[in-house]
């Protein structure tokens, strides 16, 4: 079974329009969705936004049900010149940007975790090579940041390029990243970006189903290539 989080309804309901005889699933208060996509068990859920959220999320749907890959869908913003509206970033790794203990101990950079030799988070190499391999247009590779704000001040931006040399930024693909590799799950990431490097939250509201169909495309368009 298949596994596909968005964080808003707007990033599961293009999803849930895709899949046939769904069924709702009530598990902790949470409502999840599983359908069918060319006779494969898809179950979808809505995170909430935020990284507890996600991480949270993430943990129940692999723990309720029998979830071989887990994929995110969503939207984010661009931190790369030359990354515009509609493109599409596929996450090679990932940082928590926002943790920090660096201050109490100089082993550590900001953004590395707790008990780990690096500061990112990588990516599922096996999921990674195989999207690669199918040469998908304006698709992007590369870091992905994340943290529990929505970044929209340019000078933020400049702080977290210096910083990090991100692709995007958002607020939750770190933690479901962290999730699935603590629990060995396989995972894939896609960000469709709804506000470029240069743009605002005027361009995000604007742009944000647009982004949204966007990552969905991607999505099944590696679904068709992963269900035989």
């Amino acid at each position: 079974m298949i596994g596909i989080i968005g964080a808003m309804n707007e990033e599961i309901s293009v999803i849930l329009n895709e899949l046939k005889d769904i069924e709702e699933i009530y598990k902790y208060n949470i409502k999840f969705y599983k359908g069918f996509y060319k006779n494969k068990e898809i179950v979808v859920v809505e995170s909430g936004v935020g990284m507890v959220n996600a991480s949270t999320i993430a943990t129940l749907l692999i723990s309720i049900f029998d979830i071989e890959l887990l994929l995110f869908s969503g939207v984010a913003g661009g931190l790369k010149e030359g990354i515009k509206v509609g493109d599409v970033v596929i996450g090679t790794s990932f940082v928590e940007y926002m943790y920090d203990l660096s201050k109490i101990d100089n082993k550590y950079v900001k953004g590395q975790i707790a008990g780990t030799k690096k500061r990112d988070i990588s990516a599922c190499d096996k999921l990674l090579n195989f999207v690669k391999k199918l040469n998908l247009e304006n698709i992007y590779y590369g870091r992905i940041i994340s943290g529990d704000t929505f970044v929209a001040d340019m000078k933020i931006k400049e702080e977290l390029i210096k910083e990090f040399n991100p692709f995007a930024v958002d607020m939750e693909s770190a933690a479901v990243a962290h999730t699935c590799v603590k629990l060995g799950i396989d995972y894939l990431i896609i960000r469709s970006i709804s506000d470029a490097y240069k743009g605002t939250y005027v361009e995000y509201e604007k742009f944000l189903n647009y982004a949204c169909n966007n990552s969905k495309n991607i999505i099944f368009n590696i679904l068709e290539r992963l269900i035989k």
